[in-house]
């Protein structure tokens, strides 16, 4: 999820990266911000790591099913990709 600030002014929560929307009201002339804040959630930094089928949500019972050798090492943990993973895109349409 990522929030789209323009202005200081909350524009659009974005879902997925097939979202558009319109900001043309919040744009004025000359000079404008346009803030994306990425939001991800505390899988990474709470876990459980042992754990590769668990993306969808983290509960406390995971942790009862760790592995019989112990949590693994922080080099075989497993973690979710959170961020842009590219640069966005931003369309400037002509006003018709």
């Amino acid at each position: 999820m990522a929030e789209l600030v323009v202005n200081k002014q909350r524009a659009a929560l974005l879902l997925n990266d097939l979202e558009k929307t319109d900001i043309s009201s919040l744009v004025t002339d000359g000079e404008n911000t346009l803030s994306l804040i990425v939001c991800g959630s505390l899988r990474n930094l709470l876990g459980p790591h042992h754990d590769a089928k668990a993306t969808g949500s983290t509960w406390p019972a995971m942790f009862w099913k760790s592995p019989a050798t112990g949590q693994p090492p922080g080099n075989q943990y497993f973690t979710l990709d959170y961020g842009l993973m590219e640069p966005f895109e931003l369309n400037i349409l002509s006003p018709h």
